[in-house]
């Protein structure tokens, strides 16, 4: 069960993902947080590595998991912190999360964070 097991279901995503062997891939992320963040990054990842960031330039992409592979580090990082409440989907194909939110503490408001991948593409 999923809810009882989540690691199982993000390290199967996780090895989909991998199997896939996709290294260049552009992608818009929308991080949903109470914080200034308005508009979806739009990141260009070559040979795994991120090779452009646009959006929220005010704001900055530190701290923001810009790779599918950073954005697993973080779901795994969340669930060993045992959240309160969390859900977690995954693109049935190629295994990237395509929305991640978790609610860290139930009596803290303020501290939930959300990640939303569209327009996936394959470079």
């Amino acid at each position: 069960d999923f809810v009882k097991c989540p690691s199982t279901s993000v390290i199967e995503s996780y090895m989909l993902w991998e199997s896939a062997e996709i290294k260049s891939y552009s992608f818009d992320l929308m991080v949903s947080c109470y914080c200034k963040i308005q508009e979806p990054y739009q990141i260009r990842v070559v040979n795994g590595k991120v090779e452009q960031i646009k959006g929220n330039e005010a704001w900055g992409s530190e701290g923001i998991p810009t790779t599918v592979d950073a954005l697993f580090d973080t779901i795994l990082k969340k669930l060993k912190q045992t959240p309160f409440q969390f859900e977690l989907e995954f693109d049935s194909e190629y295994g990237y999360p395509t929305d991640v939110y978790f609610d860290m503490v139930e009596m803290i408001a303020d501290e939930e964070i959300g990640y939303s991948i569209s327009n996936f593409k394959i470079l």
